[in-house]
């Protein structure tokens, strides 16, 4: 549970702790019919405007031509802002999986209201 008291002299902010569970982030796509780099990073990324960094992290096998790319080739994905998920290969993160989001606001004349 977290909890959040803010003092009026001088306001501090506690937090607790929350359970953690373990992510997989990036690993190994595979190409689909259809399937661009922009697309991909669209899917993947939420942020089509990514495909230049898988285009980059996988040059080797895609080529300078990002429109290179062949129905069942495998590309690297690295891990950007904790996408993409659930990929083979993925690295293992940890992120808080539940957060009590109620805040106890404390005044020095020691009246309290939860928000």
């Amino acid at each position: 549970m977290i909890t959040r008291c803010l003092i009026a002299a001088g306001i501090s902010l506690v937090l607790g702790a929350g359970t953690v569970a373990a992510q997989g982030c990036g690993g190994l796509y595979t190409i689909k019919r259809g399937d661009s780099l922009s697309l991909i990073a669209d899917s993947q990324y939420k942020d089509a405007k990514k495909w230049s960094a898988i285009h980059q992290s996988n040059i080797q096998s895609i080529g300078k031509n990002p429109d290179s790319i062949r129905v069942g080739q495998k590309l690297r994905l690295t891990c950007i802002g904790g996408l993409p998920q659930g990929l083979e290969g993925g690295t293992e993160q940890t992120a808080a999986s539940s957060i009590d989001d109620t805040a106890v606001v404390k005044t020095s004349n020691s009246a309290s209201a939860a928000v």
